[in-house]
């Protein structure tokens, strides 16, 4: 399973706590570049990550992101993880992430995900538990 780091194009960890250390400092901007394209994340949805008048002053000045905000983007980078290995491929991940779901009244993941921390451990817990996962190919059982 890809990691936090992986998926948001972070150098390597040093400790299990260097995370937690990036994050407090603020994650560079290129991460949030780096999960915007893994995700095809529209930019409506990356401005709910960082609002986008902030994002454009922190690009001008050349700044971090806030200890928030890169909370925020490394929650969301976490349920990619589970969504990917579930799903199979990237790709496959990023359609499940934009397609409404039925076991989450209709919406969809990403939306749930970056809604709150409980929205996000919700869906990161039910594609571990394959809950949300695609259904058995049913042609493939019969072969």
């Amino acid at each position: 399973m890809q990691t936090v780091e992986a998926i948001l194009d972070l150098p390597g960890a040093s400790s299990p706590l260097s995370l937690v250390d990036r994050i407090n400092d603020g994650l560079p901007l290129a991460a949030i570049d780096a999960f915007a394209r893994r995700v095809a994340l529209e930019p409506a949805l990356r401005y709910r990550l960082i609002p986008k008048a902030t994002l454009a002053s922190r690009r001008k000045r050349h700044e971090p992101l806030s200890r928030e905000e890169s909370a925020r983007l490394a929650r969301a980078a976490k349920v990619l993880a589970p969504a990917e290995e579930v799903w199979g491929s990237p790709e496959e991940a990023r359609a499940f992430l934009h397609r409404a779901h039925p076991m989450l009244e209709d919406r969809r993941p990403i939306d749930v995900t970056l809604d709150n921390e409980f929205g996000a451990d919700f869906v990161e817990g039910s594609c571990s538990a394959s809950v949300l996962a695609p259904p058995p190919d049913p042609l493939a059982m019969t072969a």
